[in-house]
């Protein structure tokens, strides 16, 4: 993590980011949010991550599979018009799209009362060759047989960071041709170390990152 204060705020800036929610697993509310029509997962990573959730549960950790804190095609549509108007030279609605990214901050505020962590993927499929034809609008990748936008690789970690939730990534496991598959532990808005302290026991249960074959 990296923080601190610019030359006009130094004088009396401090941050104070409070402990972990838990101890161990058996301490900890977690909402797993795998797969969502607005965003599907490819299968082979869907059974990865399913098996990681069914492994923190008998670990002791309290899983929930049915909790969803927002409406994923609302939250992603907002993630791209944020990520527009940090790239674009005039943002006109910029109140507008900033209102509505408040009223979901709200909403993950009110999730997290009840949970301590939410599980998702990183990206709806394991690392595509690298693509480099028209824009990333233009682009596609295929999820389960079917042509799905590009952008929706950036999409599991963008949302959270809209709403200025901490989040942890880490490979719960990997899939055919040797490719990491990846685990999202996202937080409460200023727990760092709660995000931080989950990722240490799921990495724990599941096992650490393996490296991918090395192409010839």
């Amino acid at each position: 993590m990296l923080a601190g204060p610019d030359e006009w705020s130094a004088t009396a800036w401090q941050l104070r980011l409070p402990p972990a929610r838990g101890r161990s697993l058996s301490d900890y509310r977690v909402g797993v949010w795998l797969d969502d029509s607005a965003s599907p997962v490819d299968s082979e990573m869907l059974g990865v991550l399913e098996a990681a959730g069914t492994q923190l549960a008998s670990a002791g950790a309290r899983i929930d599979t049915a909790t969803r804190p927002v409406d994923l095609a609302d939250s992603n549509a907002l993630f791209v018009n944020l990520l527009m108007a940090a790239v674009s030279p005039g943002t006109p609605d910029w109140n507008q799209t900033n209102e509505r990214r408040q009223q979901l901050r709200a909403r993950w505020q009110a999730f997290f009362r009840s949970f301590d962590v939410l599980l998702t993927p990183v990206s709806p499929v394991a690392a595509i060759a690298h693509d480099h034809t028209g824009d990333v609008f233009s682009r596609t990748i295929t999820v389960n047989g079917t042509v799905r936008p590009y952008v929706e690789q950036v999409c599991g970690p963008g949302w959270p960071a809209s709403r200025t939730c901490p989040r942890r990534s880490l490979p719960s496991d990997v899939r055919r041709a040797g490719l990491p598959v990846g685990i999202q532990v996202i937080a409460p808005y200023l727990e760092d170390r709660t995000a931080i302290d989950v990722a240490r026991h799921i990495e724990r249960h599941i096992g650490g990152f393996v490296a991918p074959p090395i192409a010839s």
